[in-house]
């Protein structure tokens, strides 16, 4: 998975992406649960990043490979450290897998 933050529009976007970081990989979650561990208070901050449709690679809501969510808590922010809370990939269920994630 790939994570884009950018801190001046105080967004995230999530990628799920193939072992080798070429290829997209659709799920069917309609969102991916994060926990932010190094909020400015030192609290855990969870955010839903919610599945993006797009009409030009058909993907939808329940398949797709592009997740995001805007926050103001993310603006700002230079880096972000925390761990993706469960997601499904291939059959494959993967749970509190940490990252790190810098802004552009």
């Amino acid at each position: 998975m790939e994570l884009v933050l950018d801190s001046a529009g105080g967004s995230l976007t999530a990628y799920v992406l193939d072992g080798d970081a070429e290829e997209s990989v659709r799920i069917k979650q309609p969102f991916l649960s994060l926990a932010i561990r190094n909020t400015p208070t030192g609290a855990i901050e969870h955010l839903e990043l919610a599945a993006r449709a797009d009409v030009l690679t058909g993907e939808t809501v329940g398949d797709t490979s592009e997740f995001s969510v805007t926050s103001p808590s993310l603006g700002g922010r230079s880096a972000l450290k925390g761990s993706i809370d469960d997601i499904t990939v291939k059959g494959e269920e993967f749970r509190g897998v940490p990252f790190q994630a810098s802004a552009l």
